[in-house]
């Protein structure tokens, strides 16, 4: 499956983090041709919710045809912590939930859409989902993300 640049959907632009997250992941293949995962993210300019596509290619199959589940969840992952950063929330996940609603095909462009739920202290909760084009929900997530202060983030930073 050979995939077009993707342009950013109207109201949405590219993303801009500080670190090579979220915006764009190609794991294992070329995004013109995605033999593993490709994903690209943009963010909505008024309300900072994430939508984006991904294709999972053959090199992350789990069952025949379809796509591992453990890569799904990095994609959530991604997602989520993607809606948090680009809210103004610099965050590490503390803890991620994702359901299996339908088997995640494999080679297909799928959408997927997160956003930021609450903010509670330290913590950041989000919502996460790829579906089919068609709108049949594939996964669904959850996430809680810790703030970090900024001494916290210099430390990772080594």
């Amino acid at each position: 499956m050979e995939v077009k640049k993707t342009s950013p959907p109207p109201d949405f632009e590219e993303i801009q983090l500080p670190y090579s997250i979220g915006s764009e992941r190609a794991l294992y293949s070329k995004p013109e041709n995605p033999k593993g995962l490709y994903l690209k993210l943009f963010v909505h300019k008024a309300d900072r919710n994430i939508l984006g596509e991904v294709i999972f290619g053959p090199l992350v199959e789990g069952p025949p045809g379809h796509a591992h589940g453990g890569v799904a969840a990095f994609v959530m992952d991604e997602a989520m912590g993607t809606a948090c950063w680009v809210s103004g929330f610099q965050v590490v996940a503390r803890e991620i939930r994702v359901q299996f609603q339908n088997m995640i095909p494999q080679g297909e462009k799928l959408i997927v859409n997160s956003g930021v739920r609450t903010v509670e202290e330290k913590n950041v909760e989000t919502y996460g989902e790829i579906r089919t084009e068609e709108g049949v929900i594939c996964v669904t997530g959850h996430g809680r993300f810790h703030i970090l202060s900024d001494e916290q983030l210099e430390k990772l930073k080594v």
